[in-house]
């Protein structure tokens, strides 16, 4: 397209396989590249970036999917719009591996992300990290879910009136999605956020989550509650939230700041803010402020919601957010496999 550009300068990538291409490596750097595009609302947008390196390894497994290790790190990343530099992020590092066990199997996946600086317009919003774990993945309930999920998309694309509309496209993509999932649940995976964390110069808010899901073809029984509905695919919930309300207020007044607020003025909001927000969580019952750090726990099994030490029914927690309690009909079936 007219505008668009890509450009490598000081890069070689490598890539092998063996005879039967089973067994498959990447592994390269680009010292520095940029790329040219133009936005929705016509405006050059220019993408730089520093220092790009990757490694990786990846293997054929029995079941006909790609399980292996790959690394990549990047320097730095700058955004500019109309020759405006909006954003740069500095030491990004991504790291993906999934090993098999149980006789090769089943998958267990492990995603590491970081971050080690975001600037806005100048502005430092602080780092971040993610560790998210995907265990007990069934290998043939994964190859499945590809290849069902591959067929959908692509039928999609033949398809002129979805494809040439970005926002109808992704809402089908998301569908197709959400439709094969459940295939998924096959070998009851466990999935892990430990931790989702941001980080500035007066704390770190974390988010520590860990989800155990159940096959819901195993249960024949038709739901007659949204508990007996949830519980045909969850086994059990684990969340807790720590947000340091120093964090927060420093968070928020760089937001002020890149609104245009003078330093004063926006620490004053931000501390408005977050008072008002701890004070809505509270008053809904779903935080609490302790040692000035607004946090929250829940968890789910069998029916029975605990939130920040008390213990309810799944119905009576839903009803918090002042929706009425969901009669089975109103809650959509997982599809029948």
């Amino acid at each position: 397209n007219a505008g668009e550009k890509v450009a490598f300068s000081g890069g070689e990538f490598q890539l092998n396989a063996d005879k039967d291409g089973n067994v498959v490596s990447l592994s390269g750097e680009a010292q520095s590249g940029l790329v040219d595009a133009v936005n929705e609302y016509n405006q050059k947008v220019q993408l730089t970036f520093n220092n790009l390196k990757t490694d990786g390894t990846s293997k054929l497994a029995s079941f006909g999917e790609r399980v292996g290790d790959q690394k990549l790190t990047l320097d730095k990343l700058s955004i500019a719009i109309e020759g405006k530099e909006m954003a740069v992020l500095e030491g990004m590092e991504i790291a993906g591996k999934s090993d098999l066990v149980n006789d090769g199997k089943t998958i267990n996946s492990q995603l590491d992300y970081s971050l080690n600086s975001l600037k806005v317009q100048n502005q430092d919003l602080g780092s971040g990290k993610l560790t998210l774990k995907v265990g007990q993945i069934d290998g043939e309930a994964w190859h499945q879910f590809s290849q069902q999920y591959h067929a959908q998309t692509q039928a999609l694309l033949n398809q002129p009136d979805v494809a040439q509309n970005p926002e109808l496209y992704q809402q089908k993509v998301t569908e197709a999605f959400f439709s094969a999932l459940p295939v998924l649940l096959k070998g009851d995976p466990v999935l892990t956020l430990a931790p989702l964390s941001w980080k500035n110069a007066k704390g770190e808010t974390t988010l520590n989550l860990s989800l155990f899901l159940k096959d819901p073809a195993t249960t024949t029984a038709q739901p007659q509650t949204l508990a007996q509905e949830v519980d045909r695919s969850v086994k059990s919930l684990d969340a807790k939230l720590a947000i340091p309300m120093d964090m927060a207020v420093e968070f928020m007044t760089q937001i002020a700041k890149l609104e245009g607020y003078q330093q004063d003025d926006a620490e004053k909001l931000a501390k408005q803010q977050v008072q008002g927000l701890s004070a809505m969580g509270q008053m809904f019952r779903l935080t609490t402020l302790k040692d000035n750090t607004i946090a929250s726990s829940l968890q789910y099994a069998n029916g029975q919601i605990t939130l920040n030490g008390q213990k309810m029914p799944l119905e009576d927690f839903v009803g918090l957010f002042g929706m009425p309690a969901l009669s089975v009909p109103d809650v959509p079936a997982l599809p029948q496999q």
